[in-house]
């Protein structure tokens, strides 16, 4: 719930400087677990902002509470662009697999993913464009005591080693998924120097469980039991 939150408000503190301009948030992977805290948060923070989603059809079975949902793969060039005329900001969820047990070939799909919404967004001249990266970015640090506090200038170090044997070989080792984000990251980067018309900003989220979020109900491998690689085990937190 706080990383949606956090992702609102960054679409929100600059959305609230433009009262004439209506206000159109559009959520790419809308109906995973972010997509639908965030939605959820703006239709009680904010319920006057107009929201679109963004899905694959194979995931927009249950759709959300939004204005509306455009379905396509964000993983190509495709008609889910049309959710991005006229919107205000874009915060993009989407992925293959949002989990530390993802393939190098689903990686490589989220990228595209990541690739797609960016330029997409870009062209349509969205004013704000919000990429949910990841802890994982970074979460080679995890082991590295004398590092000290990591900060946004450190070097990335993508990837998180579990310490206990049984729940790497469950939940894997975030690294692929970590360069996916990683790659996102510093496309964004790239064009807010080129495309300087739109602003791009990263949020990196941690471990965010569908429902409440409870502290009570993290696991250590940071994958629910229906993502866990087949024959691995749910370790305690």
């Amino acid at each position: 719930a706080a990383a949606a939150a956090a992702a609102g408000v960054a679409a929100l503190v600059f959305i609230r400087r433009r009262r004439k301009k209506r206000r159109v948030v559009v959520i790419t992977g809308c109906c995973g677990n972010l997509g639908r805290k965030l939605i959820q948060h703006l239709a009680t923070a904010r319920p006057d902002v107009y929201v679109r989603g963004v899905e694959h059809p194979d995931f927009a079975k249950d759709r959300p509470p939004c204005g509306a949902v455009h379905t396509g793969d964000a993983g190509e060039w495709g008609a889910w662009r049309a959710a991005l005329v006229g919107a205000t900001a874009v915060v993009h969820f989407s992925a293959v697999n949002p989990y530390p047990n993802a393939s190098w070939d689903e990686s490589a799909q989220s990228m595209s993913h990541s690739f797609h919404v960016a330029l997409a967004a870009a062209d349509a001249g969205v004013e704000r464009i919000i990429l949910a990266s990841s802890n994982h970015v970074m979460g080679g640090y995890k082991n590295d005591a004398a590092h000290g506090l990591v900060r946004p200038a450190d070097a990335p170090r993508v990837g998180t080693a579990l310490n206990d044997a049984a729940a790497l070989a469950a939940s894997g080792d975030a690294v692929a998924y970590g360069a996916a984000k990683l790659a996102a990251e510093r496309l964004w980067k790239a064009l807010a120097a080129a495309r300087p018309a739109s602003t791009y900003l990263a949020l990196r989220i941690g471990w965010c469980q569908p429902g409440a979020n409870s502290p009570s109900t993290l696991s250590a491998a940071g994958s629910p039991p229906e993502f866990l690689t087949e024959g691995g085990v749910q370790p305690a937190a």
